[in-house]
């Protein structure tokens, strides 16, 4: 693929939460390549068929088709056509050490927190129980006497987990890549 991408521009894959996009978590993902010219980054592909806003193409060493959405400056690509045809209105705004990191770093990957804490807090606090109680539980013979305090170190892990589910907005894991090497 080197027609018609714009190699100054931002590469993103995106995971999208199953439960919102409809589809399995295999299909629930899409990668938005930066384009100069949409129709001549489709050219890239032999066989591709457009039908109205959509072209279905083949991805070498991929045995079922994905398709591809013009998405302003960028080609959005997904296993799932119900996923392009939900484009968004809006990007995600980064402020603060978020947006200095994508500034700064190479490969970005960005967890939006906002939207993790809608099902990862409610499964943390559902399930801190089992935790407790089955950490607590695989400590058999002479190791069963530091249960309480496995108990009580656990609890505090778990209750850093609940705050930082509930304070953070987002999450970073930035790679440099530079004259020597890989920086993380």
């Amino acid at each position: 693929v080197t027609k018609g991408i714009n190699d100054k521009g931002d590469l993103a894959f995106v995971f999208i939460d199953p439960s919102v996009s409809g589809a399995d978590e295999e299909h629930s993902m899409l990668m938005l390549i930066p384009v100069t010219d949409y129709k001549a980054f489709i050219g890239n592909f032999d066989g591709a068929k457009t039908e109205g806003d959509l072209t279905e193409v083949q991805l070498p060493s991929e045995p079922d088709p994905s398709y591809v959405a013009s998405w302003g400056k960028f080609a959005a690509i997904s296993p799932s056509k119900d996923l392009l045809g939900k484009k968004p209105t809006a990007g995600v705004k980064l402020s603060g050490e978020t947006a200095k990191e994508m500034d700064k770093k190479d490969i970005i990957v960005y967890a939006n927190m906002a939207q993790i804490r809608k099902t990862a807090h409610p499964a943390l606090l559902n399930n801190r129980p089992q935790i407790l109680d089955q950490a607590v539980n695989n400590m058999q013979g002479d190791k069963e006497k530091y249960g309480p305090l496995m108990k009580a170190f656990l609890g505090r892990i778990l209750d850093g987990a609940d705050r930082y589910l509930l304070d953070a907005d987002s999450a970073t894991y930035g790679v440099l890549i530079g004259p020597s090497g890989l920086n993380s």
